[in-house]
């Protein structure tokens, strides 16, 4: 029978290893991208946007939506645009609830650092929600 010391010892190594590995895969994998969105300018806009992408792939565009909890956001019947003032708005969006139904929504963009990106949505042209949302990687404009 192994003794204590051996078996402490191994766990010991392990736990090195299992660093080791994680320092060595945090250095080697590709570092997430700058949004390209990051790189727009006043002359980009105002635009019609055909795509919100985020890094998980996801989209919103004109077949699919994007939903955080129980809110879903889609483009409407007409597509939404972006306009940049000191952050990049993307309106108008619907928003659907399954308890409050659709509701007009916007996301915004906020282009220095710390970026944050949040889904405003509305009631009667007020804020009735703010939810903070992961920023997306791509906004594809026309």
């Amino acid at each position: 029978m192994r003794s204590i010391r051996h078996m402490n010892r191994i766990h010991d190594f392990a736990i090195v290893g299992l660093i080791a590995l994680a320092a060595w895969v945090s250095f080697f994998s590709p570092a997430q991208a700058e949004p390209s969105w990051t790189s727009l300018g006043s002359a980009d806009f105002p635009a019609r946007v055909n795509a919100i992408v985020f890094p998980s792939g996801n989209r919103i565009d004109s077949s699919s939506g994007v939903c955080w909890g129980k809110w879903c956001a889609n483009f409407g019947p007409e597509r939404p645009e972006a306009h940049l003032t000191n952050i990049i708005n993307v309106w108008p969006l619907e928003c659907e609830n399954p308890v409050v139904g659709l509701k007009e929504c916007y996301i915004t963009l906020v282009m220095e650092e710390p970026r944050t990106c949040n889904l405003h949505i509305l009631k009667e042209e007020e804020l009735l929600k703010l939810i903070s949302i992961s920023c997306p990687q791509e906004l594809r404009l026309e």
